[in-house]
């Protein structure tokens, strides 16, 4: 069928849709061809199908619903999404996607690094409604957990279609996460990869062994950063800090008073809580009209917004929900950006500065408007 056809098919679609004769399977495949020829006016069928048991006609109805009557569906994507049938999660996701693609990513990192195989391939298939540089990490994450051959080869296929030199490092990894066979496959795809980039001109010719003595660097820099000691300043240096001390005193007290001394530990510990009572009623007070300092999440999240200051290699971003964000990475990423440009980007908060801001390091970046 055709545009022109539509005047024709539009009554038999009412027809299709209206009858109970009617088979799930032929009205999901009309209502895939009504949106296909931008055909309106079947709404009020597709809120009914909403609430059949038929997976791929409910898929159909949100589909259509989300291309003629966003408002509608938006709301109750929630419980789609929540699905058991991973097809019907995946068509919320891809809808999702258009209206939230911060949402949409927690989502398909939850489908993709879940536990149910089910799950997996739509949600690998979904992968490909994102701008690539979003998703690499989570791709990434999955491909390590060494899936079945398909998987994985569906998941190299999406490195190929998106040239970047950073896929290589991320290439890389996998392969040092996969066993023997499936780390050949990758090693091969980042070998092609790598030959496409030099190729295309986004690499120097000749600089494999370089490529290939920095990556086992960097990767054995990242594995040190994380079983490192925590530093003295960071959430876990200074639970220990705080637990270690009063564990030994304690300990020391035990052994050497044993019973005699326990009441006065006691004592002294309610004098503690009373003390840190009335020190932390005082500093509520003494805050109240300052700025509040809210709980940072130390995972990835997706800030649309405009760059309103560049400072080097620094930049400041506000988002759309009017929160700053002050962007620090090494030299020379932010050599594209300017203030006024409109963009999207995937950054790891680590610190909440005294004035509100958002201080993170930034996984991604893109521009979705150049300043005028």
């Amino acid at each position: 069928w055709r545009q022109k056809d539509s005047k024709e098919l539009q009554p038999r679609f009412d027809e299709i849709f209206n009858s109970s004769k009617s088979p799930p399977a032929l009205k999901a495949m009309a209502l895939r061809t009504a949106k296909r020829l931008e055909i309106p006016g079947f709404s009020e069928s597709c809120e009914r199908f909403l609430k059949d048991s038929n997976v791929p006609l409910v898929t159909a109805a949100l589909e259509y619903l989300g291309r003629f009557e966003p408002d509608k569906i938006f709301p109750i994507l929630g419980k789609f999404l929540q699905a058991p049938d991973p097809w019907l999660k995946s068509a919320a996701l891809r809808l999702i996607q258009q209206y939230d693609p911060s949402q949409a990513i927690s989502a398909l990192s939850a489908m993709l690094l879940g536990k149910n195989p089910r799950h997996f391939a739509p949600a690998l298939a979904c992968t490909v409604y994102f701008d690539f540089s979003l998703v690499r990490g989570i791709i990434s994450d999955f491909l390590a957990t060494n899936p079945d051959r398909n998987l994985l080869e569906s998941g190299l296929c999406l490195f190929q279609a998106n040239p970047d030199p950073e896929n290589l490092f991320a290439l890389f990894q996998i392969e040092e996460k996969l066993p023997c066979e499936s780390a050949q496959s990758v090693k091969l795809v980042r070998r092609q990869c790598e030959a496409f980039l030099v190729s295309a001109g986004l690499l120097k010719p000749g600089q494999s062994e370089k490529h290939q003595e920095e990556f086992t660097q960097r990767s054995a820099q990242k594995k040190a950063k994380k079983s490192a000691t925590p530093a003295p300043y960071s959430v876990a240096g200074l639970k220990t800090a705080r637990i270690e001390p009063g564990r030994k005193f304690l300990s020391g007290v035990t052994s050497e008073f044993m019973v005699q001394s326990g009441v006065v530990c006691l004592s002294l510990f309610g004098l503690g809580l009373l003390f840190w009572f009335v020190a932390f009623s005082s500093s509520e007070t003494s805050n109240k009209g300052s700025h509040s300092r809210k709980a940072l999440s130390t995972v990835a999240n997706v800030i649309k917004g405009q760059v309103t200051e560049k400072n080097g290699d620094d930049i400041v971003i506000i988002s759309q929900e009017g929160e700053k964000y002050i962007l620090i990475s090494d030299s020379g990423w932010s050599a594209d950006l300017q203030p006024g440009n409109l963009v999207l980007a995937e950054v790891i908060p680590y610190r909440s500065s005294f004035d509100g801001a958002i201080i993170a390091n930034p996984k991604s970046i893109k521009i979705l408007e150049e300043s005028r």
